[in-house]
């Protein structure tokens, strides 16, 4: 899959499943905890995805390579949106 190919519908089913997140200094396993349209751009339904991972570290915004055996490897722009509920959110947006 491509990013001009996934949709809300690509991440529903993947929802609580582990998503492997590579960063230079460590290897990271982020959970999908939600995926929200968010309406209409352009050319396709505009989707938010927010993952949870651990406390710490808390990565930069960046972007970042997310594996998942279904999906497949991505390069994602996350954003830490901070601590909630035991664990540091992220959230990628695509309009």
């Amino acid at each position: 899959m491509t990013l001009e190919t996934l949709a809300l519908d690509s991440f529903t089913p993947r929802l609580h499943e582990t998503f492997a997140v590579s960063t230079a200094e460590s290897a990271l396993e982020f959970v999908l905890v939600e995926a929200q349209p968010l309406g209409q751009s352009l050319s396709r339904q505009a989707f938010s995805l927010i993952f949870a991972g651990p406390l710490k570290p808390i990565l930069p915004q960046a972007i970042y390579r997310l594996e998942n055996p279904a999906i497949g490897a991505l390069e994602l722009f996350l954003v830490p949106l901070g601590p909630k509920n035991g664990a540091c959110h992220y959230e990628a947006v695509f309009t």
